[in-house]
């Protein structure tokens, strides 16, 4: 039943995306009066506003990923009791099947949305580009190991499903206004590909959620992108004066700043403290993604939200855990993995003023959740005090908490529904590094921050 309601969510919200696409995915291509008739009756292919309700089933997926994520044992139990000998291979080939009757279609002369095969194939080359860097940056980054084995550390996001998504919004954009039925055909295989992952026991419930929202976010940026490069030139240039500010990016951050993990303290088992309390941990770098957006009901003064994934890595502080006063001979340090996993959600005000005609700089203070995983290491220590050397095993723990960020920005306007940005981003969490059977070592977590993305504004 709980595979069952993974299913039946998945269609209501592409679903729900579709019918409340079908109204305008075409709209009607207005004409200046003072164009020439040859001009007005040759009008390729229109680049439209991106839409804020393009956002509505991506959010709720991901959003729906994060609720099942704390459900993802259940239904791999439910999965192992009643299904424990499914194994089927179709996935494979059915990821692929949206995208290829995607193109198929054009091929066999169904005419759809596009002017030009040159538009098709770039919105195929850009969501394809945009689903492989997210699919291995997330997969290689995150590190989550897979329901049936735990020594590879590439299940989140569901590539297949991803892909599967991508194709089906590619096909829903492209025919979806010709025929309902287009755009529900590619999203129930998108489904399926989804929940086969699921009983095949390759992914997580959550895994699977998450590829379907960002499948649905690639195909809408990779079909945007393609119709802005193909649409016919307006008169003008396009320019931030006159125009709300209102957009949605993804951003790239790296951070040579962080506060450093102190000393264990004391644990549960006071006959291993005296090894534990004297491991610390100093920061190397750190590096994340997000995703934000804002929508500016005032003139230059906006409320959005971002939620990120941060990745901070460490290395032992061997002068630290040396010292001849503290007792204890370090012969080997092993890392399972030396990244901590910081996620965070926070809504707040964004402010942006134009400063020429293509340049907006700006501002924003955000407050909300955050959440963070530190990691596993093992030490083959030797104390004086109590004998000869043995490993001590450290596992990493879940912390919650507030979190805080404020930053400056600009954004520069490259065409009319692109822009980049770079800003610099302070960042503070109370959901400390901790590790299992221990109190939290480090109370905060702190970055200081270089940021760097792509955005679309939103009209």
């Amino acid at each position: 039943m709980a595979v069952l309601r993974i299913l039946i969510v998945c269609l209501a919200l592409v679903y729900g995306q579709s019918s409340f696409a079908q109204t305008d995915s075409l709209l009607p291509i207005q004409t200046s009066d003072t164009l020439s008739p040859i001009v007005q009756t040759n009008v390729g292919c229109e680049c439209h506003a991106f839409k804020w309700k393009q956002t509505i089933a991506p959010a709720l997926l991901l959003g729906g990923a994060c609720v099942v994520r704390h459900f993802d044992n259940d239904i791999l139990k439910f999965r192992e009791d009643h299904l424990f000998d499914f194994h089927n291979s179709a996935d494979d080939v059915v990821q692929t099947l949206p995208g290829v009757v995607f193109l198929g279609l054009r091929a066999c002369g169904v005419k759809g949305k596009s002017q030009t095969w040159g538009q098709l194939l770039a919105a195929t080359g850009f969501s394809g580009a945009i689903t492989a860097g997210l699919t291995e940056g997330l997969k290689n980054t995150w590190g989550r190991t897979r329901p049936n084995d735990e020594y590879f550390h590439n299940s989140f996001p569901s590539g297949h499903t991803f892909t599967a998504f991508t194709g089906a919004t590619l096909l829903h954009r492209e025919y979806g206004s010709k025929s309902v039925w287009y755009s529900i055909g590619g999203y129930t295989l998108a489904s399926l590909v989804g929940v086969s992952r699921i009983l095949n026991s390759e992914h997580w419930g959550s895994d699977v959620l998450a590829g379907a929202g960002l499948g649905v976010v690639s195909g809408n940026l990779g079909y945007g992108l393609a119709e802005c490069m193909f649409a016919n030139p307006r008169r003008g240039r396009p320019t931030y004066y006159g125009r709300n500010p209102s957009f949605i990016g993804v951003n790239v951050h790296v951070s040579p700043w962080g506060n450093d993990i102190n000393s264990l303290g004391m644990c549960e088992d006071p006959a291993e403290t005296y090894e534990k309390q004297f491991v610390r941990f100093k920061h190397k770098i750190g590096y994340g993604y997000s995703l934000e957006g804002a929508y500016f009901p005032f003139r230059y003064v906006g409320i959005g939200c971002e939620t990120s994934m941060f990745f901070n890595q460490f290395e032992l502080d061997e002068d630290y855990f040396r010292v001849p006063e503290n007792g204890v001979q370090s012969h080997y340090v092993a890392f399972e993995s030396n990244k901590a996993k910081t996620y965070q959600f926070m809504p707040g005000v964004y402010f942006d003023v134009p400063v020429s005609s293509r340049v907006l700089v700006g501002g924003k203070v955000l407050f909300g959740m955050g959440q963070t995983l530190s990691f596993n290491v093992e030490t083959d220590t030797h104390n004086p005090a109590t004998g000869p050397e043995h490993w001590v095993y450290i596992y990493d723990d879940f912390t919650y908490g507030s979190a805080f960020k404020a930053g400056l920005h600009s954004r520069v306007l490259l065409a009319r529904y692109l822009e980049v940005s770079g800003g610099l981003n302070y960042s503070y969490s109370n959901a400390g590094y901790a590790f299992f059977n221990y109190p939290q070592s480090t109370n905060f977590v702190r970055n200081l921050a270089f940021q760097l993305g792509v955005a679309i504004p939103l009209e």
